[in-house]
């Protein structure tokens, strides 16, 4: 799900599944840029249409990360709202709540904190046992945990009340090794394309757990 497309049913993903997950403050963009975004997504995928349903998918997906990459810009680009994410003693907060599920829920490969946004890529954990259904924590569950924790940690640390980030968060599946690739760097490089500075590409901005793998 995303800012710029409506909310549906909470997702059914497939357990072990890996996923790149950006999620962002809620002052981070002006409603002027949300609904220009949002108008332009739903503009053109009234347009869309196909007799078969796996082409009219990703046409759809395609759409939905070409609007993605807009998104991104004006996050990175054109900072708005008060970015507290600068302050290392929130970014620190946020850092050690997504660091405490790891090897719990998820087995986290990197992430990174820019001013206003995250960006992370972790794969969920496969339940092992008799009672794994149970056991098992889907990627609406755990951004719940991680969104929820730290803003009432955050808001304690800066006096405020009230919520932090927003509802929605985009995710997608990553679909093979290129695209595993292509996206843990695009998390390392974001702090140096949005011209941030070397403080960002370490703790408790940055986390990887490997170069690669």
């Amino acid at each position: 799900m995303s800012d710029f497309t409506k909310r549906r049913l909470p997702h059914i993903y497939r357990k072990g599944a890996t996923f790149f997950i950006t999620f962002r403050l809620k002052d981070s963009l002006s409603q002027a840029t949300l609904n220009e975004l949002r108008e332009e997504y739903s503009n053109k995928a009234n347009k869309i249409f196909h007799p078969d349903p796996n082409i009219l998918e990703y046409l759809l997906e395609e759409l939905k990360e070409n609007i993605f990459t807009k998104f991104q810009h004006q996050l990175d680009c054109k900072p708005y709202g008060e970015c507290i994410l600068k302050d290392p003693k929130c970014a620190e907060i946020l850092y050690e709540k997504i660091l405490q599920y790891n090897a719990k829920y998820y087995d986290l490969k990197c992430f990174c904190i820019m001013p206003n946004h995250v960006h992370i890529l972790l794969r969920t954990l496969e339940p092992s046992g008799d009672n794994d259904d149970k056991n098992y924590v889907n990627i609406d569950k755990i951004m719940m945990l991680i969104k929820g924790g730290s803003s009432y940690l955050i808001n304690k640390k800066i006096g405020k009340t009230g919520p932090l980030w927003t509802q929605e968060s985009y995710d997608k599946i990553i679909k093979d090794e290129t695209e595993y690739g292509n996206v843990f760097y695009y998390i390392l490089n974001n702090p140096v394309k949005a011209n941030l500075d070397k403080r960002y590409q370490y703790a408790p901005y940055m986390y990887k757990y490997t170069d690669f793998e």
